[in-house]
């Protein structure tokens, strides 16, 4: 997984700006790195300097044991066109069967007047 080099966690990522805020991508490499989930929980603390342990529990918004079992089972070659997104902890997450991992801030809910 790789962060930016002034956030907690590892280093190398990019950031992107829309009109929902900072979209913010990172890593993951299926061969060196640890769990996926570990993955998605760190980013999220990363970008909101939260300890991971002071998050909500991954398994609210997804499972990550099907999150995992899920993108594993895709043959490598076949990966490229995987894509999974879910919300957690006010944040969008999508991942890509390439190992992207990226972040943007959920929009918040409007109220019907």
């Amino acid at each position: 997984m790789t962060a930016p080099d002034d956030a907690p966690g590892p280093s190398g990522s990019s950031d992107t700006t829309s009109a929902s805020g900072t979209a913010h991508t990172i890593q993951h490499d299926w061969d060196t790195e640890g769990p996926l989930h570990l993955t998605v929980v760190s980013g999220v603390a990363a970008m909101t300097n939260t300890e991971p342990e002071a998050l909500p529990p991954l398994y609210d918004a997804v499972d990550p044991d099907s999150l995992e079992r899920l993108l594993q089972s895709v043959p490598e070659e076949n990966r490229q066109n995987v894509s999974i997104a879910f919300p957690f902890a006010g944040w969008n997450v999508e991942i890509e069967g390439t190992g992207e991992v990226t972040f943007s801030p959920a929009d918040p809910v409007v109220a019907d007047d």
